[in-house]
């Protein structure tokens, strides 16, 4: 499905989404996004498509299908989305710029749902309105609905990272997470840092003191063992010697993988999402999303295999 890093599977296609400041030019945050897709391109040989939308909603009007402006951009608005896609193609990145007039999210997660992107990449913050801070920011919408990962760009770490957290519950998409982590790794050459939240059983607390304390450790150089088995089976080459380093922590999982990103200090977070209720687009317990303001690194989401879009058809 993906082209290789040397030997290493990644991204074929990656939608990047743009914003424009009140300027009309393109914000720092979101040429901070484009930036990181076009290194990534660069490694991968992945083709990238720029996505812009004139959706406002202070000013939407639904007989329009979203916003007042559609795609009637003033010339000066258009060159600077252009002069954006071609510093891709000037590297030699297939690179195309598309325009819609609905909500960035939505725009972005419809193109992913039908199979066209398997990234996409965003700024972490380019909502400023009070009215998109009451709806749900773009970022949050993409963690929530998008099929594909979305990797959210910090505007102020290293586009070069140096170390690499996953975050996993040992599920079907905590190990996927795990996965793209290792791969990311090797391909960025950083070092990989794997969290795991540990639920203590309720048997180990009854035994107290030192009992439960060898049955505890039993417990995490098991799971140690099992993370590394695991990577090394979906790695054709090997990671750095120092990797990975593995942190079975106690206590919930949005607590103790927001003390690892304060300890390592990461560059990026990689974890899984869920979707556990029957309503779509409703998220309960959504550890990703409750940490996605609470982190400064970027942050790379992965949905399970058995995701279903709820927006895909709308």
């Amino acid at each position: 499905m993906y082209p290789k890093i040397g030997s290493m599977s990644l991204f074929e296609s990656i939608l990047v989404g743009l914003a424009l400041g009140p300027e009309g030019t393109v914000t720092r945050a979101s040429r901070r996004a484009a930036l990181q897709a076009r290194w990534l391109a660069e490694q991968a040989g992945s083709k990238v498509t720029l996505l812009h939308t004139s959706w406002d909603d202070h000013f939407s009007n639904p007989a329009t299908g979203g916003a007042l402006l559609g795609n009637a951009m003033p010339p000066e608005v258009l060159a600077a989305l252009e002069s954006v896609r071609e510093e891709f193609e000037g590297v030699g990145v297939p690179c195309d710029l598309e325009l819609d007039t609905d909500r960035p999210w939505l725009a972005m997660t419809r193109r992913a749902a039908q199979g066209r992107h398997d990234l996409v990449v965003v700024a972490r913050r380019n909502e400023l309105t009070d009215l998109e801070l009451r709806t749900g920011t773009n970022s949050r919408n993409l963690l929530r609905n998008c099929p594909v990962p979305v990797w959210v760009v910090a505007e102020s770490e290293d586009l070069l990272h140096r170390s690499i957290l996953v975050a996993t519950d040992l599920s079907e998409v905590g190990s996927r997470a795990t996965r793209l982590a290792a791969r990311l790794a090797v391909a960025l050459d950083c070092e990989l840092h794997i969290v795991h939240a540990l639920e203590v059983p309720f048997e180990y607390r009854m035994l107290g003191g030192e009992a439960a304390s060898h049955k505890l450790r039993d417990v995490m150089e098991a799971l140690e063992a099992e993370v590394c088995t695991e990577i090394a089976s979906g790695l054709e080459r090997e990671l750095d010697t120092s990797s990975p380093r593995i942190h079975v922590e106690h206590g919930p999982p949005a607590r103790v993988i927001r003390d690892a990103v304060e300890r390592i200090d990461p560059d990026l977070l990689v974890m899984g999402t869920v979707s556990r209720t029957g309503v779509p687009g409703l998220v309960i317990g959504n550890t990703a999303e409750r940490l996605v303001d609470d982190v400064d690194c970027s942050l790379v989401t992965v949905k399970p295999l058995d995701f279903e879009c709820p927006v895909a058809d709308v």
